[in-house]
C-alpha cells in the first residue's frame, strides 16, 4: 500500500486531530509528490510500465505507458495538490 495513501486516509477518514506542524509536513509531502505527478506524469507511469514488461523482448527505452495512465496519474497529482491546499487552509 502506498505510504502517502495511509497518511492522507488517516488524516481525512479517521478524523485524527493533528498539530499545525504535522499538517505542514503532510501538506509539503503532498505538494512535492503531487507536483511531480502533475509536471512529469509520464516519468512514474513509464517506470511502472517498464516494471510490468519484465519478461518482454522489447528494450526498456521502447516501452511507453498507455495514455490513459498518464492522465490518471496527472489527475491524482491535481488531487494531491488540492489536498495539500486543504490541509494548509483548513476545512
Amino acid at each position: 500500500m502506498d505510504p502517502l495513501f495511509v497518511i492522507v486516509s488517516s488524516i481525512i477518514l479517521d478524523g485524527v486531530e493533528t498539530s499545525p506542524a504535522t499538517d505542514i509536513v503532510h501538506s509539503l509531502l503532498l505538494l512535492v509528490i503531487g507536483g511531480l505527478r502533475v509536471i512529469k506524469p509520464s516519468m512514474r507511469t513509464r517506470l511502472t510500465a517498464q516494471f510490468g514488461a519484465g519478461g518482454s523482448t522489447l528494450r526498456m527505452s521502447e516501452i511507453e505507458p498507455p495514455v490513459w495512465k498518464v492522465w490518471v496519474t496527472r489527475a491524482l497529482g491535481i488531487g494531491m495538490l488540492a489536498g495539500a491546499i486543504w490541509l494548509l487552509v483548513g476545512p
